[in-house]
């Protein structure tokens, strides 16, 4: 959990969160997870979901937005993160539109790779 630990200290200390979940998906992924008997292994955390509510965003694009964090994220991407599934969204949005909440699921995986 180290990478989640991390990603999560970098949210919150670039943005005032008012809600933040990093949900591991590494595990629906065969082929991506990795060494799962090194638990320090970086590996083992290769598809993440995070929804964070920020009224940061509230002068940021959603092209903005992904962009900012994906650029926080750029070291835990060189470290193994494959996938990310992102959702950024301001308290306002959220109020307005509680179905941004809703199906928020992470695509397929479309990878060949294939788990020996």
């Amino acid at each position: 959990m180290q990478l989640v630990q991390n990603i999560e200290k970098k949210l919150r200390e670039t943005f005032k969160v008012d809600e933040l979940e990093i949900t591991n998906e590494s595990h629906l992924h065969g082929g991506h997870s990795g060494n799962f008997q090194n638990p320090e292994s970086y590996k083992r955390e290769t598809h993440l979901k995070i929804l964070v509510i920020s009224n940061d965003f509230s002068d940021m694009s959603l092209v903005e937005r992904h962009r900012k964090i994906e650029g926080l994220l750029a070291e835990e991407r060189k470290k193994g993160l494959h996938a990310l599934t992102l959702r950024a969204v301001t308290a306002k949005e959220v109020q307005d539109k509680p179905q941004l909440l809703d199906n928020f699921a992470s695509p397929a995986c479309r990878s060949k790779i294939v788990k020996k």
